[in-house]
């Protein structure tokens, strides 16, 4: 069952100026495997983290959360250990973008055993 979606719309070169002028926001924003990732993978990663707060409802801190890809580029949200565990949810993530603007989806569903 979906109990919860989320969207999130950043503007790409809006999003690289707030990166570039402050190494401060770069890491209360993203993780450390996230800040190896080129500017556009970041807002990518913004916009998904901001759907992901709109599909929950759960204040986190966006740091304590990844967004990573896996070996064919699909990209997945993981937790720090000290976090909410969400165990008994799936969460779905997909991001798109171009040189304007990255867009990011996220669902949340209950695992339902069957």
């Amino acid at each position: 069952m979906i109990c919860g979606i989320g969207i999130d719309l950043v503007e790409s070169k809006r999003f690289e100026r707030y990166v570039n002028q402050s190494s401060y926001f770069k890491s209360r924003i993203f993780s450390p495997a996230e800040q190896l990732l080129t500017d556009n993978q970041l807002a990518g990663n913004y916009a998904a983290k901001e759907a992901l707060f709109k599909a929950s409802s759960i204040k986190f801190e966006f740091s304590k959360c990844s967004v990573l890809r896996d070996e064919n580029g699909k990209p997945f949200i993981i937790f720090d250990d000290d976090m909410i565990t969400y165990e008994k949810l799936s969460i779905f993530v997909s991001i798109t973008n171009n040189k304007r603007y990255s867009v990011a989806i996220v669902i949340i569903e209950y695992k339902q055993d069957l």
